[in-house]
Protein backbone atom coordinates (compact mmCIF):
# COMPACT_ATOMS: atom_id res chain seq x y z
CA UNK A 1 0.00 0.00 0.00
CA UNK A 2 1.30 3.54 -1.01
CA UNK A 3 -1.15 5.89 0.83
CA UNK A 4 -3.25 5.52 4.11
CA UNK A 5 -5.39 7.99 4.82
CA UNK A 6 -6.61 8.45 8.14
CA UNK A 7 -9.60 10.33 9.28
CA UNK A 8 -11.04 10.43 12.84
CA UNK A 9 -14.86 10.67 12.59
CA UNK A 10 -17.15 12.16 15.75
CA UNK A 11 -20.87 13.01 14.82
CA UNK A 12 -20.05 14.02 11.49
CA UNK A 13 -23.12 12.56 9.42
CA UNK A 14 -22.99 16.79 8.17
CA UNK A 15 -19.63 16.68 5.92
CA UNK A 16 -18.54 13.09 5.91
CA UNK A 17 -20.12 12.02 2.59
CA UNK A 18 -17.87 15.57 0.85
CA UNK A 19 -14.58 14.18 3.04
CA UNK A 20 -14.96 10.45 1.69
CA UNK A 21 -15.62 11.55 -1.66
CA UNK A 22 -12.78 13.81 -1.80
CA UNK A 23 -10.42 11.14 -0.90
CA UNK A 24 -11.97 9.12 -3.49
CA UNK A 25 -12.26 11.20 -6.25
CA UNK A 26 -8.32 11.73 -6.06
CA UNK A 27 -6.22 11.93 -9.46
CA UNK A 28 -3.56 9.40 -8.73
CA UNK A 29 -2.06 7.24 -11.68
CA UNK A 30 -3.28 3.59 -11.15
CA UNK A 31 -0.12 2.28 -10.31
CA UNK A 32 -0.82 4.42 -7.05
CA UNK A 33 -2.72 2.70 -4.07
CA UNK A 34 -4.07 3.74 -1.40
CA UNK A 35 -6.88 3.28 1.52
CA UNK A 36 -9.20 4.90 3.45
CA UNK A 37 -8.96 4.27 7.28
CA UNK A 38 -11.60 5.78 9.26
CA UNK A 39 -11.81 5.46 12.80
CA UNK A 40 -15.13 6.62 14.77
CA UNK A 41 -14.78 7.80 17.98
CA UNK A 42 -18.05 7.25 19.72
CA UNK A 43 -20.35 9.14 17.02
CA UNK A 44 -24.09 9.46 18.58
CA UNK A 45 -25.65 10.50 14.66
CA UNK A 46 -25.99 8.71 11.63
CA UNK A 47 -22.05 8.83 10.84
CA UNK A 48 -21.59 5.01 11.04
CA UNK A 49 -24.55 4.14 8.73
CA UNK A 50 -23.47 6.56 5.48
CA UNK A 51 -19.58 5.41 5.95
CA UNK A 52 -21.16 1.99 5.77
CA UNK A 53 -23.01 2.55 2.71
CA UNK A 54 -19.79 4.21 1.48
CA UNK A 55 -17.84 1.46 2.27
CA UNK A 56 -20.46 -0.53 -0.61
CA UNK A 57 -19.29 1.81 -3.38
CA UNK A 58 -15.46 2.22 -2.30
CA UNK A 59 -14.09 -0.98 -1.11
CA UNK A 60 -10.74 0.69 -0.17
CA UNK A 61 -12.75 2.58 3.02
CA UNK A 62 -11.61 0.47 6.50
CA UNK A 63 -14.10 1.65 8.92
CA UNK A 64 -13.23 0.91 12.96
CA UNK A 65 -15.26 1.81 15.94
CA UNK A 66 -13.83 1.56 19.17
CA UNK A 67 -16.15 3.93 21.63
CA UNK A 68 -14.90 7.31 22.55
CA UNK A 69 -11.44 7.22 22.72
CA UNK A 70 -10.62 10.94 22.84
CA UNK A 71 -9.13 12.12 18.82
CA UNK A 72 -5.20 11.78 19.74
CA UNK A 73 -6.15 8.20 20.23
CA UNK A 74 -8.08 7.39 17.50
CA UNK A 75 -5.57 8.93 15.44
CA UNK A 76 -2.78 6.08 16.36
CA UNK A 77 -5.66 3.65 15.71
CA UNK A 78 -6.17 4.62 12.86
CA UNK A 79 -2.58 4.52 12.03
CA UNK A 80 -2.40 1.41 13.57
CA UNK A 81 -4.91 -0.06 11.13
CA UNK A 82 -3.07 1.54 7.95
CA UNK A 83 -1.19 -0.29 6.12
CA UNK A 84 0.48 2.77 3.73
CA UNK A 85 4.25 3.97 3.19
CA UNK A 86 2.74 7.38 2.96
CA UNK A 87 0.03 8.70 6.05
CA UNK A 88 -2.16 11.55 4.69
CA UNK A 89 -4.35 13.07 7.68
CA UNK A 90 -8.10 14.43 6.91
CA UNK A 91 -10.31 15.47 9.51
CA UNK A 92 -14.20 14.50 8.81
CA UNK A 93 -15.06 18.39 7.97
CA UNK A 94 -12.51 18.98 5.16
CA UNK A 95 -11.94 17.91 1.66
CA UNK A 96 -8.76 17.09 -0.34
CA UNK A 97 -8.78 18.73 -3.39
CA UNK A 98 -7.98 16.58 -6.71
CA UNK A 99 -4.47 16.45 -7.15
CA UNK A 100 -3.34 16.59 -3.58
CA UNK A 101 -2.06 13.51 -2.89
CA UNK A 102 -0.37 13.16 -6.23
CA UNK A 103 1.55 16.15 -6.05
CA UNK A 104 2.92 15.17 -2.05
CA UNK A 105 3.56 11.23 -3.33
CA UNK A 106 5.35 12.77 -6.24
CA UNK A 107 7.55 15.12 -4.36
CA UNK A 108 7.97 12.65 -1.35
CA UNK A 109 9.26 9.87 -3.43
CA UNK A 110 12.11 12.84 -5.06
CA UNK A 111 13.57 13.66 -1.69
CA UNK A 112 14.28 11.33 0.69
CA UNK A 113 15.32 13.73 3.49
CA UNK A 114 11.68 15.19 3.55
CA UNK A 115 9.42 13.61 6.20
CA UNK A 116 6.43 15.70 6.59
CA UNK A 117 4.86 17.47 3.88
CA UNK A 118 2.43 20.06 4.26
CA UNK A 119 0.05 22.16 1.37
CA UNK A 120 -1.78 25.54 1.65
CA UNK A 121 -5.06 25.54 2.21
CA UNK A 122 -8.58 27.01 1.99
CA UNK A 123 -10.96 28.25 4.33
CA UNK A 124 -14.51 27.96 3.56
CA UNK A 125 -17.93 26.88 4.92
CA UNK A 126 -21.97 27.34 3.77
CA UNK A 127 -21.22 31.51 3.98
CA UNK A 128 -17.92 31.41 1.83
CA UNK A 129 -17.72 29.45 -1.11
CA UNK A 130 -14.72 27.27 -2.42
CA UNK A 131 -13.12 28.66 -5.01
CA UNK A 132 -9.73 27.07 -5.84
CA UNK A 133 -7.08 26.63 -8.28
CA UNK A 134 -4.21 23.89 -7.29
CA UNK A 135 -0.78 24.57 -8.65
CA UNK A 136 2.77 22.59 -7.66
CA UNK A 137 5.16 24.64 -5.56
CA UNK A 138 7.00 24.14 -2.87
CA UNK A 139 9.08 26.45 -0.11
CA UNK A 140 10.35 25.19 3.44
CA UNK A 141 8.45 26.59 6.17
CA UNK A 142 11.30 26.82 8.68
CA UNK A 143 11.33 29.45 11.48
CA UNK A 144 7.78 30.37 11.31
CA UNK A 145 6.70 27.56 12.73
CA UNK A 146 8.25 29.15 16.48
CA UNK A 147 5.49 31.93 16.09
CA UNK A 148 2.74 29.95 14.95
CA UNK A 149 1.27 26.63 13.67
CA UNK A 150 0.84 27.79 9.89
CA UNK A 151 0.41 23.24 9.14
CA UNK A 152 -3.09 22.42 8.45
CA UNK A 153 -3.68 19.23 10.10
CA UNK A 154 -5.39 18.19 7.10
CA UNK A 155 -2.87 19.06 5.11
CA UNK A 156 -0.07 16.85 6.14
CA UNK A 157 1.49 13.53 4.61
CA UNK A 158 3.98 11.92 6.60
CA UNK A 159 6.77 9.09 5.96
CA UNK A 160 4.97 5.98 8.25
CA UNK A 161 8.12 5.24 9.78
CA UNK A 162 9.48 8.73 10.63
CA UNK A 163 5.87 9.08 12.59
CA UNK A 164 6.04 5.55 14.07
CA UNK A 165 9.72 6.30 15.48
CA UNK A 166 8.88 9.29 17.12
CA UNK A 167 5.57 7.47 18.90
CA UNK A 168 2.61 8.84 16.88
CA UNK A 169 -0.05 11.14 18.31
CA UNK A 170 0.61 11.99 22.37
CA UNK A 171 -2.27 10.68 24.20
CA UNK A 172 -1.68 12.94 26.73
CA UNK A 173 -3.24 15.80 24.87
CA UNK A 174 -6.70 17.06 24.90
CA UNK A 175 -6.70 19.32 22.68
CA UNK A 176 -4.36 20.60 19.86
CA UNK A 177 -2.84 16.80 19.18
CA UNK A 178 -1.54 17.92 15.81
CA UNK A 179 0.75 20.39 18.11
CA UNK A 180 3.73 19.55 20.27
Amino acid sequence: MDISVVTTVYNAEKYITDCIESVQKQKLPPNITFEHIIVDDGSTDNTKDIIEKLQNKYPNIKYFSYGKLGRAKALNKAIDNSGGSYIANLDSDDLFLPNKLYFQYKFMTTHEDCDLLCTGFTTFNENISLNFSEKESYRIVGQSLFKKNIVNHSSVLFRRQPLLKIGKYNENRTSQVDWC
